[in-house]
């Protein structure tokens, strides 16, 4: 046991290992203005950091909110446009065209790839095509009647042959 003075000139016995010399406590530890202000610059920098990632954390929502809504724009055109020409699928010549020249809209795209369908193909399921219709039949209902009532010029002529008996109505 090592014994000090205190500042009111008073002795007391400590242990040796509880001794620090005043080299040791200048060389080892911080003083308390020091630690001020070191706690001052971690605050500082912690608070930068916190903005940095609420601001990176904020352009990758914007980023992913304008993606999205690029998206469903995109999807909002492709319906459109299969719609307006009664696709039930987009033709593969012109997706290719539109993916080879993604600046176009998909009706640009339609018209610069030259795509034709077939005549085969009925573009309005809910009337039947024309081309496949038999006009010549001698039976005439009048849901048949009603199919051709957008074509004046068939509807006059069945209904005269109706009217002369030549066809009959059923």
């Amino acid at each position: 046991m090592a014994k000090i003075i205190l500042d009111d000139w008073t002795e007391k016995e400590v242990a040796e290992s509880d001794i620090i010399m005043r080299e040791d406590l200048e060389k080892d530890y911080v003083s308390k203005e020091d630690y001020d202000s070191l706690q001052a610059k971690y605050e500082k920098k912690k608070a930068q950091a916190k903005d940095a990632f609420k601001d990176k954390d904020l352009a990758t929502k914007e980023a992913i909110e304008k993606e999205r809504e690029a998206i469903r724009e995109s999807l909002k055109d492709e319906v459109r446009f299969t719609t307006k020409y009664w696709f039930e699928e987009i033709p593969e010549e012109v997706k290719t065209f539109k993916e080879k020249h993604s600046d176009l809209s998909w009706e640009e795209a339609y018209r610069a790839s030259w795509y034709e369908p077939s005549q085969s193909e009925n573009p309005n399921p809910w009337k039947p095509n024309k081309a496949l219709f038999n006009w010549e039949k001698k039976e005439w209902s009048n849901e048949d009647l009603a199919e051709i009532a957008d074509d004046p010029e068939k509807f006059d002529s069945v209904m005269s042959k109706l009217e002369s008996w030549e066809y009959k109505s059923v």
